[in-house]
C-alpha cells in the first residue's frame, strides 16, 4: 500500500438530525455555532471530523457525547448524493444520519455552540427560515423530507 492510497484526500464530516423519537418524530434538535468566526451564529447539526480509522456511526456516537453530553442511538442515514456523503466546503463530505437520545440527559450545548433548540418537524418553514451553513440546507430539505414520508404523523399536518 502507497502513502497515497492510505491517506484519504477527503474531510470526513458526520452529523447528527437528533429526533425526539425514532417510531413518531415531531421535533429536530439544531445547534447554533460558536466558532470559527465565520460561521458563528449559523445553524448546524451537532457531530464533528472523524478521526483516523474511526467509522461514520462511531465518530458521531462520540461527538454527540463530547458536544452535547448525551448518549444516542443513531436510527437512519439521510441518503445523500454519492457515497462518500454530502460535499461540503473543498474536499469535505458530511454524513449524516437520524438519531434519538438513549438516556434521560437533555442534550446541552457546550462549547462548540451557543445555543441548542428543540424545532417542531411540522413547521417546515421555520426550521428552513434559519440561517443554516450553506452546505447543510439541501441536507435540512432532505431530512425534512425523509421525515415527513415515513412519519404518519408529520405528513398529515400537510406541510
Amino acid at each position: 500500500m502507497t502513502a497515497a492510497s492510505r491517506r484519504d484526500p477527503l474531510t470526513r464530516v458526520t452529523g447528527a438530525a437528533i429526533l425526539d423519537s425514532s417510531a413518531a418524530p415531531t421535533r429536530l434538535l439544531v445547534a447554533q455555532r460558536a466558532y470559527p468566526e465565520k460561521l458563528r451564529g449559523l445553524w448546524e447539526f451537532p457531530g464533528g471530523k472523524q478521526d483516523p480509522g474511526e467509522g461514520a456511526e462511531e465518530a458521531l456516537v462520540r461527538e454527540c457525547d463530547e458536544e452535547l453530553g448525551v448518549n444516542v442511538r443513531l436510527v437512519e442515514e439521510v441518503p445523500a448524493p454519492n457515497p462518500e456523503g454530502w460535499p461540503l466546503k473543498g474536499t469535505a463530505v458530511m454524513r449524516v444520519f437520524t438519531a434519538v437520545v438513549t438516556d434521560d440527559r437533555e442534550p446541552a450545548a457546550g462549547e462548540d455552540h451557543i445555543q441548542l433548540r428543540w424545532l417542531e418537524l411540522n413547521d417546515r418553514a421555520s426550521i428552513l427560515e434559519l440561517e443554516w451553513i450553506p452546505a447543510d440546507l439541501p441536507i435540512v430539505e432532505a431530512l425534512l423530507n425523509q421525515v415527513h414520508e415515513a412519519s404518519p404523523q408529520t405528513s398529515r399536518s400537510g406541510h
